[in-house]
Parts: structure tokens; C-alpha cells; sequence
């Protein structure tokens, strides 16, 4: 029986396993070293673990696991992607490198979203407590006086000739 995070990690490892070779091949954009189909899985992965990340309306313990276990193999994805960049970088085709470029970019977005969004990872509007106001319950809510404005003094009116 499997653990989460070596389900998580078996399942990365598979769909990624482009990302850990050797890059001596020829690689063009007739023969790319990540053919079209394991693009398209690969993107697919990613949607899912960007739709784990990403906080639900459940949030519970389980899914906050879930979700931190989902970035941390989305930073794992990041890394190999900058490593193959860098080794493979005059080697690999078009293909291969808009999709890791791509790839990149989506998880940063996802992993930035995430700690915008998910406050049970560190993130969050540090503000959120008096913007929505929550109040303990009985608690008064503050009082912000406004700032009086000054009349304005109205200008004479001439008679029209």
C-alpha cells in the first residue's frame, strides 16, 4: 500500500520522466524530445495539481495535506523544469521548450495564487480580519470617524444683462 506522498511522487515521476535523462539525442521539431502526447498528459497532471493547490470550500485537515503535498510536488516539477532548461538548452526543440517554458509559468502562477489565496498555507490578506469583519462573537464593531468636510462658500450670482 502506497502513502499519499508516494502516490503523488509515482504518478510525477511518470508523467515527467522526460526531465531526467540525458538530452544527446537530436531533437527537432519532427522528432521533439516530448512528443505530443506526453505534452498533453503532462498538462493534464498539472491541471490537477493546480486544481489540489488551489483552496475548496472543504478545509479540512485531509485537504489542507493534500493541497501542501500537491505545491510541494509542483515545486518538485519547477526544479526539474529549470534543470533540463539549463542542460538541454541548445539540444531541445521548439516544442519541448515552449511547453516547459509554459509549464513553468503556470505552476509559478498556481503557487503564487495559491499563497494569495489559500490562508491555511501562509497566505492570505493580512487585512482580512477587519475587512470582513470578524469579530468574536458579542464583540463591538470599531467606530471610524469620518472627516468633516468644510462648506464650501458660494460665489455671488451676477444678473444677466
Amino acid at each position: 500500500m502506497l502513502t499519499l506522498p508516494e502516490l503523488l511522487s509515482t504518478i510525477s515521476d511518470s508523467i515527467w520522466t522526460e526531465l531526467d535523462g540525458k538530452f544527446d539525442g537530436a531533437y527537432s521539431t519532427r522528432k521533439p524530445l516530448i512528443s505530443s502526447l506526453r505534452r498533453n498528459i503532462q498538462r493534464e497532471h498539472l491541471e490537477r495539481l493546480i486544481d489540489l493547490t488551489l483552496p475548496s470550500s472543504d478545509s479540512s485537515a485531509a485537504s489542507r495535506t493534500i493541497s501542501m503535498l500537491a505545491s510541494e510536488r509542483l515545486r518538485n516539477i519547477v526544479t526539474k523544469i529549470e534543470a533540463a532548461q539549463g542542460a538541454g538548452k541548445d539540444r531541445l526543440d521548439q516544442y519541448t521548450l515552449a511547453h516547459m517554458a509554459q509549464a513553468r509559468e503556470r505552476i509559478q502562477k498556481a503557487l503564487d495564487a495559491d499563497y494569495i489565496l489559500n490562508p491555511s498555507s501562509g497566505g492570505g490578506n493580512p487585512f482580512s480580519f477587519f475587512m470582513m469583519g470578524n469579530q468574536p462573537p458579542g464583540a463591538a464593531m470599531p467606530v471610524v470617524p469620518m472627516p468633516q468636510q468644510q462648506p464650501q462658500p458660494q460665489q455671488p450670482t451676477q444678473p444677466e444683462p
